[in-house]
Protein backbone atom coordinates (compact mmCIF):
# COMPACT_ATOMS: atom_id res chain seq x y z
CA UNK A 1 0.00 0.00 0.00
CA UNK A 2 1.87 3.07 -1.21
CA UNK A 3 1.90 6.01 1.15
CA UNK A 4 -0.73 8.52 0.18
CA UNK A 5 0.25 12.16 0.20
CA UNK A 6 -0.92 13.95 3.30
CA UNK A 7 -3.63 16.47 2.51
CA UNK A 8 -2.76 19.74 4.18
CA UNK A 9 -5.61 21.41 5.98
CA UNK A 10 -6.42 24.99 5.18
CA UNK A 11 -8.80 27.42 6.78
CA UNK A 12 -12.34 26.79 5.63
CA UNK A 13 -14.10 29.51 3.63
CA UNK A 14 -16.12 30.66 6.65
CA UNK A 15 -13.05 30.66 8.92
CA UNK A 16 -10.99 32.54 6.36
CA UNK A 17 -13.76 35.11 5.83
CA UNK A 18 -13.98 35.65 9.59
CA UNK A 19 -10.22 36.19 9.88
CA UNK A 20 -10.03 38.53 6.88
CA UNK A 21 -13.06 40.49 8.13
CA UNK A 22 -11.41 40.80 11.54
CA UNK A 23 -8.27 42.15 9.92
CA UNK A 24 -10.23 44.66 7.82
CA UNK A 25 -12.27 45.80 10.82
CA UNK A 26 -9.16 46.28 12.95
CA UNK A 27 -6.48 47.55 10.54
CA UNK A 28 -5.72 50.48 12.82
CA UNK A 29 -5.44 48.33 15.95
CA UNK A 30 -2.59 46.28 17.32
CA UNK A 31 -3.42 42.86 15.85
CA UNK A 32 -1.43 39.85 17.02
CA UNK A 33 -1.43 36.19 16.13
CA UNK A 34 -3.25 35.55 19.39
CA UNK A 35 -6.12 37.74 18.22
CA UNK A 36 -6.33 36.09 14.82
CA UNK A 37 -6.07 32.53 16.12
CA UNK A 38 -8.84 33.27 18.64
CA UNK A 39 -11.16 34.23 15.78
CA UNK A 40 -11.12 30.62 14.59
CA UNK A 41 -10.38 28.95 17.93
CA UNK A 42 -7.06 27.26 17.22
CA UNK A 43 -3.57 27.60 18.66
CA UNK A 44 -1.31 30.40 17.48
CA UNK A 45 1.16 28.09 15.72
CA UNK A 46 -1.56 26.03 14.09
CA UNK A 47 -3.33 29.17 12.93
CA UNK A 48 -0.13 30.56 11.41
CA UNK A 49 0.38 27.33 9.45
CA UNK A 50 -3.26 27.20 8.33
CA UNK A 51 -3.24 30.84 7.24
CA UNK A 52 -0.04 30.39 5.26
CA UNK A 53 -1.41 27.26 3.61
CA UNK A 54 -4.67 29.05 2.78
CA UNK A 55 -3.31 32.41 1.65
CA UNK A 56 0.21 31.63 0.46
CA UNK A 57 1.69 34.22 2.83
CA UNK A 58 2.17 34.65 6.55
CA UNK A 59 -0.45 36.48 8.61
CA UNK A 60 2.09 39.24 9.31
CA UNK A 61 2.96 39.71 5.64
CA UNK A 62 -0.73 39.82 4.75
CA UNK A 63 -1.46 42.35 7.49
CA UNK A 64 1.42 44.61 6.40
CA UNK A 65 0.27 44.45 2.76
CA UNK A 66 -3.29 45.38 3.75
CA UNK A 67 -2.08 48.23 5.97
CA UNK A 68 0.08 49.63 3.18
CA UNK A 69 -2.79 49.35 0.70
CA UNK A 70 -5.08 51.11 3.18
CA UNK A 71 -2.44 53.77 3.83
CA UNK A 72 -2.08 54.55 0.12
CA UNK A 73 -5.83 55.14 -0.09
CA UNK A 74 -5.63 57.49 2.92
CA UNK A 75 -2.70 59.38 1.41
CA UNK A 76 -4.55 59.63 -1.90
CA UNK A 77 -7.53 60.98 0.04
CA UNK A 78 -5.44 63.80 1.44
CA UNK A 79 -4.99 62.48 4.98
CA UNK A 80 -1.77 63.83 6.57
CA UNK A 81 1.03 61.28 6.84
CA UNK A 82 1.16 61.28 10.65
CA UNK A 83 -2.58 60.55 10.80
CA UNK A 84 -2.27 57.96 8.04
CA UNK A 85 0.41 56.14 10.05
CA UNK A 86 -1.87 55.92 13.08
CA UNK A 87 -5.04 55.09 11.14
CA UNK A 88 -3.25 52.30 9.28
CA UNK A 89 -2.03 50.70 12.52
CA UNK A 90 1.63 51.65 12.58
CA UNK A 91 3.27 52.39 15.93
CA UNK A 92 4.88 55.61 14.67
CA UNK A 93 5.31 57.69 11.56
CA UNK A 94 8.91 56.42 11.32
CA UNK A 95 7.76 52.79 11.44
CA UNK A 96 5.16 53.58 8.79
CA UNK A 97 7.67 55.37 6.59
CA UNK A 98 10.31 52.64 6.75
CA UNK A 99 7.75 49.86 6.16
CA UNK A 100 6.12 51.79 3.31
CA UNK A 101 9.51 52.36 1.68
CA UNK A 102 10.45 48.68 2.02
CA UNK A 103 7.14 47.48 0.54
CA UNK A 104 6.35 50.15 -2.05
CA UNK A 105 9.87 51.26 -3.00
CA UNK A 106 9.49 54.92 -2.14
CA UNK A 107 8.62 57.04 0.86
CA UNK A 108 5.07 57.99 1.79
CA UNK A 109 6.02 61.62 1.06
CA UNK A 110 7.12 60.70 -2.48
CA UNK A 111 3.84 58.80 -2.92
CA UNK A 112 1.93 61.79 -1.59
CA UNK A 113 3.55 64.22 -3.99
CA UNK A 114 2.91 61.94 -6.96
CA UNK A 115 6.60 61.34 -7.48
CA UNK A 116 8.00 58.81 -9.92
CA UNK A 117 7.66 55.94 -7.44
CA UNK A 118 4.11 55.27 -8.61
CA UNK A 119 3.80 52.31 -10.88
CA UNK A 120 1.35 52.13 -13.70
CA UNK A 121 -1.30 49.49 -13.79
Amino acid sequence: DPAEPVKRRTLGAVELDRVLDYIEDNLGADIGLEDLSAVVGVSVNYFAALFRQSMGTTPHQYLIARRIEFATSLIDGGIPLAQTALDAGFSSQQHFSSTFHRVVGCTPRAWQTRAACRTTG
